[in-house]
């Protein structure tokens, strides 16, 4: 081509490209669907923080088949991928085809990278990432004792000495108090209940995470019935019972004391008391000159519950600075109640045993030592003894210099010939002992130094065993000639020269052993080892016993699989638990259980291509296909096998099904290659005579309620009693039943387990708290006599005998299914959380359906609290909580129920389903009759605002002010009782603008309100200058005298046509229905009574002397009497007369004064009796009439 060609040709090219430069940019087409993660972090630099091991995983997606949608979990260390795990065959909630979400996913401490993906419906594969740091650090987020709070170091009175201990401590693997592991109830709750020592008790609870720990400390001061001194102080000095002080503490003795509240349920403000503070000297008490028998002033601090009272004191003297000793505080209040401290004083140079160590690899010569290996604390701690298993046993006592020590066995001293003492040379200074001959068994061993004194309680196990110092059970080899010589020890041996025999592939070898040790090395003796397993023992003979160890050392090859860690767990547990699942031989155990989870692990886990595990041969099979690395997901089967979290190499085998009786077999096949590896384990079910289910013991050995419910699991059994109760047999041989009346304190329930012929005694113990705590619960029946009193007389309920229960608002004058209310209904009370409603936090979920055909009876549950029931709890503006909370319920009919058959079902706490904010309005009972409900309010609230108290009830949606008389020698508040609920004694918390203008009525208008007689206008003011109405005032009086509703529901049987259903804030139809048919009121016409109309002061006579039963004088002679009190009586209707009378005679009503003319000396009255009057003015009345009724 000529230069004239290529020109041409470069000059179209430019061309076309210009051409596709001018054409106008789409965006690119999408590859057919979309996946986004919209609640976690795309940012690997920014990732989302969680404190939470199970996150949710939230997204949007488009055009992509649901049944796809997956996640992977990758564990990463900066940009490199160290374990996996995936979702499995889990499927997400995809319920509005826009959203998927993943509930609580498990994720590993650290960096993790989320990855969600899906086919899209034309068949490509999308994803979307996300990253997420599980920061693992354990929290302690609350300490309660019953349903109360505590705080560190804020010392926490209790009256049981097994409080029941509820710690909520999120990401905790475990949590311990005092060394000892709490109950996990699951969601990070754990549940202890220890036993107490009388006074001040320190508790310390350790939480733990996989990689981390924390600590918190808590002072529990347990009343057992004696007065406790605690948080005791010499001038700023702490002083714990029975403990040592170090220095010379001086200064005035302060501290605060707990004593029983007196009789009559009233705590003086202040108490006096004696202090008497000794020094004991040879086990004699040398008194003070200033303190014996001071005087000190105690101020009450506080009340615990209704029976204790927190007093503190300070004395006016001050002590001297004690020098070294033993001390006691003497406290008397009140010259009856006496608490008493002992303490001792340690000055800064006494001496005195600092430390005591065991030693360990010591090496020594004729009199010193001049090394050791490793030192320990010398301590039980929270164990009963410190194990000793072998002799010598090498002590270090630490005190600062060289004075001997002396030791004893049980209080006697060690004889010399037992121990040696030896000099430490190694440079720490200890004073060094041999111990080398002790009797078997357990004792305790003190160590005195000075006037100082330390005990250890030991065990010492004298049985003579041989041990492998180079070798170990089990131990897995990858090469023939990995073991070079077998080493080892004779514990325990007498001789002073001894032989061991060794026994290997099926040839022997004996070994001289003159110091205690011994030594066989591969040279001498053949210890080539075999493909598979490889036993080694070792045998000998001390004081005519044999003596044998036995070692199974495995040789894998590089190239093979090691199945290893092949045991049953409880369900949904990580924790392996012998107790359930008692091991027997190989791979064997027997157990009772109904289920369990399988854990193993794969050695090397990332050169294996595929594990199969099977059930009994291959009745059930499940295979797991190896990816990148350590992941592993399920290709095939029914059986769930997870990643176990936290390993590269473990799985879970979930939930299998164990025979009523019988094997279980289960094998897991490991395939690399053409090579397969298999290992089978066998788990044996035996039949338990029974289970407690309920209550879930320990946790639940300490409850707030006079009642338990009852699981017993007894497979094959026909019956089951708990005394005279007959528990109900249910799936699964689950028998239950609710045990009423049980005793304050320890409560001891014997049941009998009938099977056939065969009869089986059980027992088991609960102790019930009857302290006035949110949380407390209390199930009855009505006594014959109407009357109940529960907590303690803070909630009484009476009832006219004969009342029966109904099914609540029956149509008048029709058949309402009723039962027995006396010795028949279970009624429960509690006391319920103001904040939410709950009766109970925790609960065990006894009858409830797991979904799975099986039942979680046994399994405790934090009961949650819901958005609705917290909107309801809040009382209604202007007002608030004077009292406890209070529930009651008397069950309600089934919806089965006829008139031949009225089944019930029992009272219960307020979130048993249906909870109480769904149940409708026909599950629930009423009295047939009105009673009276009475509550304690609040003992501190001043008589000065105790008329502003009033009974609620909340019975579905909205609070009901039913008033009340208040007794406020009594501190109580007595309204109708007519249907259950929630009920509070609530008491005003401010008022309303135009009400505190009313400077000389505004008592009147808030004490009305406040007991529901009146109600507020609107939601800014009261209405005090509104006239009244003749429909208002008819209200009113209903309320005021307490008069039951009488009224029909069909609106069309109405005695006034212009009285509607419709009802407002001044005016209700059923009052004022109730008013026309109990007299109190008339109409205007016939069928009107124009209720909207402003009510003259005359006509408000009338209602008044009606409603009130008032003895009126004829009308003529009550108009003369009239003319006497009033200007105007001749204005006065004359069919009025009497009821003008009789009203102002009661002062219900008085009348208004005239100006005084000039001259005129002597006031005179008018009672404008055609003049309207304000609310205000009503409620002054209504005040009036109720004290004279002595309603108030």
């Amino acid at each position: 081509m000529g230069k004239q060609g290529i020109k041409s040709l470069l000059s179209l090219m430019m061309a076309v490209v210009l051409i596709f430069t001018l054409l106008p940019v789409y965006p690119a087409a999408a590859a057919g669907g979309s996946l986004k993660i919209t609640n976690l972090s795309p940012d690997i630099k920014a990732p989302t923080n969680s404190a939470n091991g199970k996150i949710d995983i939230i997204g949007t997606f488009q055009d992509v088949n649901t049944s796809t949608i997956t996640y992977v979990i990758e564990s990463m260390v900066g940009d490199k991928v160290v374990g996996s795990s995936s979702g499995g065959d889990r499927q997400p909630d995809t319920g509005d085809n826009k959203t998927f979400k993943f509930y609580q996913v498990n994720v590993k401490s650290g960096l993790n990278r989320i990855t969600v993906k899906a086919t899209t419906t034309t068949g490509q594969e999308v994803s979307n990432q996300a990253y997420v740091t599980f920061i693992d650090a354990p929290n302690l987020s609350s300490v309660k004792v019953g349903a109360e709070d505590t705080q560190e170091n804020v010392p926490f009175v209790v009256s049981s000495q097994t409080p029941s201990i509820t710690v909520e401590a999120p990401n905790a693997a475990d949590v311990t108090l005092n060394g000892n592991s709490m109950f996990s109830g699951g969601a990070g709750t754990f549940y202890a209940t220890p036993t107490l020592t009388q006074g001040s008790n320190k508790l310390t609870f350790v939480v733990k995470s996989a990689t981390s720990s924390y600590a918190e400390t808590r002072t529990l001061v347990y009343y057992d019935g004696n007065a406790q001194v605690y948080n005791t102080k010499i001038g700023t000095t702490a002083i714990e019972p029975n403990t040592t002080v170090e220095g010379s503490p001086s200064g005035q003795l302060s501290g605060e004391v707990v004593i029983a509240m007196p009789a009559s349920g009233t705590a003086p403000n202040t108490l006096d008391g004696k202090i008497t503070f000794n020094k004991i000297v040879d086990n004699t008490p040398q008194v003070y000159t200033n303190f014996n028998e001071a005087s000190v002033t105690l101020t009450k601090k506080d009340t615990v519950g209704t029976s204790l009272v927190i007093y503190s004191f300070r004395t006016t003297a001050s002590v001297d600075a004690l020098d070294s000793g033993s001390y006691q505080l003497d406290l008397r209040v009140n010259s009856q109640q006496r608490a008493t401290v002992n303490f001792k004083v340690r000055g800064t140079n006494d001496s005195y045993i600092k430390s005591i160590y065991q030693l360990y690899g010591v090496t020594n010569g004729a009199s010193s030592i001049s090394s050791y290996s490793s030192k320990v604390l010398f301590d039980a701690g929270t164990s009963p003894y410190v194990s000793v298993p072998e002799l010598p046993l090498w002590i270090a006592v630490d005190t600062g210099n060289s004075a001997a020590v002396n030791i004893k066995v049980d209080g006697t001293a060690l004889p010399a010939g037992n121990y040696k003492a030896f000099t430490d040379s190694s440079g720490t200074g200890y004073n060094v002992y041999q111990i080398t001959k002790l009797q078997s068994g357990r004792q305790t061993l003190t160590f005195e130094y000075g006037s100082d004194s330390v005990s250890v309680p030991i065990n010492y196990q004298s049985a003579p065993y041989i041990q492998v110092t180079n070798l170990y059970n089990e131990q897995v080899f990858t090469s023939a000639e990995d073991v070079k010589s077998v080493q080892g020890r004779l514990i325990n041996f007498t001789a002073a020269t001894n032989t061991v025999t060794v026994e290997y592939s099926g040839r022997t070898k004996t070994v001289t052993s003159t110091d205690g040790t011994f030594s066989l090395s591969s040279a001498d003796f053949p210890l080539t080892l075999t493909p598979g397993s490889n036993t080694l023992t070792l045998s000998g003979t001390t004081d005519g016993k044999k003596v044998s160890t036995t070692l199974n050392l495995y040789l894998i090859e590089n190239d093979s699989i090691q199945i290893e860690n092949f045991h049953p767990l409880p369900v949904n547990s990580l924790t392996q638990d012998n107790a359930l699942f008692i091991p027997g031989e190989k791979d064997k155990y027997t157990t009772n259980e109904l289920s369990m989870d399988v854990e193993f692990a794969i050695t090397p886990a990332d050169t294996a291509d595929e594990i199969i595990v099977r059930l009994d041969g291959n009745k059930k099979e499940t295979r797991l296909t190896r990816g990148t690395g350590t992941s592993w997901s399920q290709s095939t089967g029914e059986l769930r096998v997870s990643s176990k979290a936290g390993t590269v190499n473990g799985f879970i085998i979930e939930d299998l099904s164990l025979p009523t009786t019988g094997d279980l077999k289960v094998t897991v096949f490991v395939r690399k290659g053409t090579s397969t590896t298999s290992k089978t384990l066998t788990v044996t079910r035996e039949l338990r005579p029974y289970t407690i289910l309920s209550p879930k013991l320990p946790n639940e050995s300490v409850i707030t309620q006079n009642f338990l419910d009852i699981s017993i699991q007894a497979e094959g059994a026909t019956s089951v009693l708990v005394g005279k109760l007959t528990l109900e047999k249910g799936d699964k041989d689950i028998f239950r039943g609710r045990l009423t009346g049980l005793k304050a304190g320890k409560n001891t329930v014997k049941f009998v387990v009938n099977a056939g012929k065969t009869k089986t005694n059980g027992t088991f113990e609960v102790n019930y708290s009857s302290e006035n705590v949110q949380g407390a619960q209390y199930s009855t029946t009505m006594p014959s006599g109407g009357k109940l009193k529960l907590f303690k007389g803070d909630l009484q309920i009476s009832l006219p005998k004969g009342t029966l229960l109904r099914e609540i608002n029956p149509t008048p004058g029709s058949q309402s299914p009723t039962i027995s209310l006396f010795d028949k209904q279970e009624l429960i009370a509690g006391i319920a959380s103001p904040l939410d409603g709950r009766t109970l936090k925790i609960y065990n979920q006894v009858n409830v359906n797991d979904g799975q055909g099986g039942y979680r009876d046994g399994q405790l549950k934090l009961l949650e609290s819901n958005g609705t029931m917290i909107s309801r709890m809040v009382p209604k503006p202007h007002f608030g909580y004077a009292s406890n909370l209070y529930w009651t319920d008397a069950g309600y009919f089934t919806s089965t129920a006829t008139s031949d058959d009225y089944k019930t079902v029992p009272g219960n706490q307020p979130y048993t389903t249906p909870g109480f904010e769904s149940r409708s309005s026909k599950q629930w009972l009423e009295p047939t009759q009105t009673g009276t409900i009475t509550i304690k309010y609040d003992p501190k609230l001043v008589d000065a605002s105790a008329g502003n108290l009033g009974i609620w009830r909340l019975n579905g949606n909205e609070w009901i002010n039913l008033g009340g008389t208040v007794n406020k020698s009594a501190k109580t508040v007595t309204a109708p009782l007519d249907g259950f609920g929630y009920y509070a004694v609530l008491g005003l918390r401010y008022s309303y603008g135009d009400v505190i203008a009313q400077s000389d009525l505004r008592e009147s208008v808030e004490m009305m309100m406040s007991r529901g007689v009146m109600k507020a206008k609107d939601a800014n003011e009261f209405g005090v200058n509104e006239v009244i109405t003749r429909g208002e005032f008819a209200t009113m009086l209903v309320r005021m005298l307490n008069i039951p509703l009488d009224y029909d529901e069909d609106i069309t049987k109405r005695t006034f046509d212009d009285v509607g259903p419709v009802t407002n804030q001044y005016m209700d139809y059923r009052y004022i229905e109730t008013a026309v048919r109990k007299g109190i009121i008339r109409g205007t016409g016939p069928r009107v009574f124009m209720p909207y109309n402003t009510l003259s002061r005359e006509d408000a006579t009338m209602m008044i002397a009606r409603a009130m039963n008032l003895k009126l004088t004829d009308n003529t002679k009550a108009k003369a009497g009239l003319e006497k009190a009033f200007t105007d009586a001749t204005t006065i209707n004359a069919s009025y007369a009497g009821a003008v009378l009789a009203v102002t005679k009661g002062k219900y009503m008085e009348g208004k004064a005239n100006k005084l003319e000039e001259g005129q000396k002597k006031a005179t009255y008018r009672f404008d009796p055609k003049a309207t009057f304000t609310r205000a003015e009503a409620a002054d009345i209504a005040v009036k009439v109720m004290k004279k009724m002595k309603s108030l």
